[in-house]
């Protein structure tokens, strides 16, 4: 019997549908530093191409993943200096060239989009992940927040791109689905209360979702609608009462800074992700390393003071003049990839979910503090690529177990003040 078309609920934010790729186009094309993997379909399409040409290519080019049964993952591309060896001299892809659109694995047809079943099959989220400076732009140099659209559409059986999504860890028939509906929705109003320093937003988000959880586990989840309203309320109200940021207000020890900007440097400096971009950091970074000799080096507190500096005299104004930019990559985050709180299986407290939208903040402040522009590049390029450049590293990092390890050697430390370090 043939299958009948799905009617869908989505909810996406409103730059999704201008999307599309732009090919040869791009400034910073999908085709490097990425592990892609070939379904079983399409490596099959690949090897039965009657090309001698061609096939040579593909031996060259294509692994097969023998340690894993999976389909989805039945071999990798290899990288040639951290580039797909199908990509042509302009930027475009040649099995796109060759084959057609069909013809692109899994991986390569749906990536930047993101699309999960949130709740049921009926109900879907699509984003765009901000690693692609094309969904960059489109998301965050509006001068407007981020908004979301619900639209329903019909997704015909042979629609590719529409079997293309995953589940979301939880269904509504789960407990604690609606209440952490809620906790999502008023983490993304703090963090667009325009009027309140970013950091402070950033923390505020840690405290709400500490007291929601809080009543989660004493059993008052009829009362949480009434506490996140309260939350909101406070967090806006709290740079209106003269008292100043909340940092204003908070001891400091220079020593407990430098340990905690210890993580987002590694992961900036010390992962195998954007080589290019790691390069230029180090060739300003690299003299306040210690040389460990043999290539090694380690990242003390002269280069921790380094970064510290240059993201508050340089990244800080810089931040400042694109604070609606990094307003809206921060909602996007909340609302693409932290839902149902992702790393709650990992033990993760929610309001450790703030620690790592604090990390992430951070490693911004320490990218445009630090990393130079490129010859011809305006300020809007530099900033969309730098976003690019973190949204990457964030994609291949398990930010909840790293966050939660480093916070583990530091014994005294609450969490949202680790956070608060973080944004100092």
């Amino acid at each position: 019997m043939p299958k009948k078309e799905k009617t869908v609920t989505i909810i996406q934010p409103s730059y999704y549908a201008q999307f599309s790729c732009i090919g040869p186009d791009c400034t910073d094309n999908c085709c490097h530093d990425w592990t892609v993997t070939i379904d079983k379909k399409h490596y099959l399409q690949y090897m039965g191409v009657p090309d001698h040409a061609f096939h040579e290519k593909c031996k060259r080019a294509i692994l097969r993943n023998k340690k894993n049964k999976s389909d989805a993952d039945y071999a990798i591309m290899l990288l040639n200096s951290g580039r797909c060896l199908f990509q042509d001299p302009d930027g475009g892809c040649g099995i796109f060239r060759k084959l057609g659109q069909d013809a692109l694995s899994d991986t390569c047809t749906i990536y930047p989009r993101l699309q999960r079943a949130v709740g049921s099959d009926t109900t879907w989220e699509r984003s765009l992940t901000l690693s692609c400076q094309e969904a960059a732009r489109l998301a965050l140099l509006t001068g407007q927040p981020l908004q979301f659209e619900r639209v329903t559409a019909s997704i015909a059986p042979d629609d590719r791109l529409g079997s293309m999504y995953t589940h979301a860890a939880m269904k509504e028939s789960d407990p604690h689905y609606a209440s952490l509906q809620a906790m999502r929705k008023a983490s993304i109003e703090i963090m667009r209360l325009h009027d309140v320093p970013l950091r402070d937003r950033i923390l505020s988000v840690g405290l709400s979702l500490r007291a929601a959880d809080r009543y989660l586990h004493e059993n008052k989840e009829d009362r949480l609608p009434a506490l996140l309203d309260q939350c909101v309320a406070q967090a806006a109200e709290v740079h209106g009462t003269g008292r100043g940021s909340m940092f204003d207000r908070m001891p400091y020890d220079p020593v407990t800074h430098r340990w905690a900007i210890l993580l987002p440097a590694k992961h900036l400096l010390m992962t195998p992700e954007r080589a290019v971009e790691k390069l230029e950091m180090m060739q300003v970074i690299g003299g306040y390393c210690e040389n460990l000799g043999g290539g090694r080096f380690e990242i003390g507190p002269a280069a921790l003071d380094f970064m510290r500096d240059k993201a508050r005299e340089t990244g800080d104004p810089f931040l400042k003049r694109y604070t609606q930019a990094a307003e809206n990559y921060l909602v996007n985050y909340i609302f693409s990839s932290l839902f149902p709180f992702t790393y709650v299986g990992e033990q993760c407290s929610p309001a450790y979910h703030a620690v790592i939208l604090a990390e992430q903040y951070a490693m911004l402040r320490i990218l445009l503090g630090v990393m130079p522009p490129r010859e011809g590049e305006d300020d809007d390029a530099r900033f969309i690529r730098l976003i690019a450049v973190l949204a990457h590293i964030t994609q291949h990092r398990n930010l909840g177990r790293d966050v939660k390890a480093h916070a583990s050697q530091k014994e005294g430390l609450d969490t949202l003040a680790y956070a608060a370090y973080m944004l100092r």
